[in-house]
């Protein structure tokens, strides 16, 4: 698994501190390696700005503002998602012109780091394709797309939307492949997509046409997750 990489740009080591803090405590949910770094400049940042994945980035600083630091971070790799972490709430509009993926305030707060890292999340998954077979031909499906998945003998079939795919991993393989936020092994023929849930009750998953049993000793750590 690739490692996440963070920076943190703020003039103030202590803001720096606090925010790290709570970025950490939100990750503990995520299926993330990750590294942080902290950046008390915009210069010093740009100097990294090619390595980065996600920055946290207050707009107030000396020498270079942080809409400044953004354009620039735009210009040298454009993949990075920029979070604009700031009390100026008057200046969010110019974030518009940097493209910045999301907005939080200070005094930060822990449900507005973690619904950024989880549109990040949905963001990453949504990019993931697995290869997949369907009348011989083969497909490159979007993990996103799939509802769930079911084990057979010798192959394991997904079901995408109305079509049905297949593959001849198995199920403890797939825990390795398949992006672990979104899917859980509800039991030992079952794996499932949370997102494509339709309901849920008495250990029974509504997978629209399909209803699956989530096995007694999974239940409570399952019933977490949804």
């Amino acid at each position: 698994m690739n490692e996440l990489r963070i920076g943190i740009c703020d003039d103030e080591p202590l803001i720096t501190k606090q925010l790290s803090a709570l970025i950490k405590k939100v990750l503990e949910d995520f299926d993330f390696l990750y590294k942080i770094g902290f950046f008390y400049s915009g210069e010093v940042l740009l100097r990294e700005a090619e390595n980065l994945d996600i920055v946290f980035l207050d707009i107030v600083m000396p020498n270079i503002d942080g809409i400044e630091v953004g354009r620039q971070i735009r210009r040298r790799n454009s993949e990075c998602k920029i979070i604009i972490a700031s009390g100026k709430t008057e200046r969010f509009k110019e974030a518009f012109q940097i493209c910045a993926f999301r907005f939080i305030t200070k005094p930060f707060d822990e449900e507005e780091i973690r619904e950024t890292i989880q549109a990040y999340s949905n963001e990453k998954l949504e990019m993931k394709t697995i290869n997949l077979y369907r009348n011989r031909n083969l497909y490159k499906v979007l993990q996103s797309d799939i509802w769930y998945i079911c084990a057979y003998d010798s192959y394991t079939e997904y079901f995408v939307e109305n079509k049905k795919f297949r593959q001849t991993y198995s199920l403890n393989q797939l825990e390795e492949i398949l992006d672990q936020n979104c899917f859980y092994r509800a039991c030992r023929q079952y794996i499932v997509n949370l997102y494509w849930i339709q309901d849920y009750k008495n250990g029974i998953i509504n997978m629209g046409i399909c209803q699956i049993s989530v096995s007694r000793r999974k239940r409570k750590e399952f019933e977490k997750n949804i």
